[in-house]
This record gives C-alpha cells, sequence and structure tokens, in this order.
C-alpha cells in the first residue's frame, strides 16, 4: 500500500480496536460455532465476540470488526427473535458504516488514479476480501449516486 493511502484510510487492525474503545465496546476472541462474530449490548455497553479460528486474513478480520463496530455505532443491535426485516435493516447499516471506514470514496478514487482498476486490484490494494470491496462500490454508485 503506498503512503498517501494510509493517510486517506487508517484502518489497521489495532486502530479498529482503539475505535471500539470509544465505542464503549469490548472485543473478545472466542470460538463462536454458529458465526465468524456477534456484536451484543447491555446497558449501552457492547460485547465484539470474534470466532479468530474461522477468519482467513487480515482483511476479513477488518472487514468483520469493522461491521461489528458499526452495530455499535449505529445502535443496531436487535435480538435472536427479531424479525428479519429489522435484522436485514440492521446489517446494512452496520455494512454502510463499514464501508465508510473501510473504503471510503477518496480512497477508491485515489487507487483508481493510481492504475488499481480491476476489483482484484482494488481488493489487494485495500486487502479486504472482493466480496465486500464489490458491495462497497455498489453502495457507493447505486446508493448514494457516487461515480468513480
Amino acid at each position: 500500500m503506498s503512503i498517501g493511502h494510509m493517510d486517506l484510510n487508517p484502518t489497521s487492525p489495532l486502530e479498529l480496536e482503539q475505535q471500539a474503545v470509544r465505542l464503549q465496546a469490548t472485543v473478545y476472541h472466542r470460538p463462536i460455532p454458529f458465526a465468524k462474530a456477534v456484536t451484543i449490548e447491555s446497558g449501552g455497553k457492547y460485547g465484539i465476540f470474534l470466532d479468530s479460528q474461522q477468519i482467513d486474513t487480515q482483511g476479513e478480520y477488518r472487514q468483520i470488526l469493522c461491521h461489528e463496530l458499526g452495530h455499535c455505532a449505529t445502535g443496531t443491535t436487535h435480538g435472536p427473535a427479531s424479525p428479519w426485516d429489522l435484522v436485514a435493516r440492521h446489517e446494512e447499516r452496520a455494512n454502510r458504516w463499514a464501508y465508510e471506514r473501510l473504503l471510503p470514496p477518496d480512497a477508491i478514487r485515489q487507487a483508481l488514479c493510481q492504475g488499481e482498476q480491476t476489483l482484484w486490484q482494488l481488493s489487494e490494494y485495500f486487502s479486504l476480501p472482493q466480496e465486500f470491496v464489490q458491495h462497497a462500490l455498489d453502495y457507493y454508485t447505486n446508493a448514494k449516486g457516487i461515480r468513480f
């Protein structure tokens, strides 16, 4: 990654964990039999549980942690028996929060100007899973009307 990219988008695992502290969230690394990550809220504080055994790369870790932080930052946690439409809205809000932190439009523009034109190139450039990058690009172009 270039130094300019890091200036635009500083989101190392350590920085994300510092963000968790600011959001009154504690990150726990524990086995979870049914998911890679879960966030719970109690009394305005959050517990983010990550199953590191199921997370393959640092990019995937950053994506998942940032998504879970999105639940904390937007107040979009829900119970296990919540209606599906509520769960879907909460997941989308957490995803959008993560897109805006890990792949802000200015950082995407900079990568494109540096010749990173394909999905796999952008994925490598940002060290994030291709599926996440694709969803972020879809979000910006379809929901926000941003053209790159």
